[in-house]
């Protein structure tokens, strides 16, 4: 089901609950090659619902990339794109290259 109306917001502690899984999320990755999978049952209710994702990825203000589905299958909790750690990786050292040859 495309979650195209409005969902509302969230609360500050959702929205810290979000970033500590993103932070956690991007370590795990580093640290394990491999995508955290958490467990919805362990989050709030609006956290566990299906969600449509979009991220953007910049760099000095400069557009790098973007993933993401429109359509809601997953919980926004685990949300997670198949590459997205590697690209956000990639993303990562291209910039750090650029800045090296600047």
């Amino acid at each position: 089901m495309p979650s195209t109306e409005a969902q509302g917001t969230y609360s500050a502690e959702e929205r810290r609950i979000l970033l500590g899984v993103a932070a956690r999320s991007i370590e795990h990755g580093l640290d394990q090659g491999a995508p955290l999978a958490p467990d919805p049952g362990e989050y709030p209710p609006a956290l566990r619902a299906l969600r449509a994702t979009f991220v953007t990825l910049e760099i000095d203000h400069a557009l790098r990339g973007c993933i993401g589905v429109l359509e809601a299958i997953r919980p926004l909790v685990v949300r997670k794109e198949p590459n997205s750690g590697k690209r956000n990786l990639e993303i990562k050292k291209e910039g750090n290259e650029t800045n090296k040859t600047q």
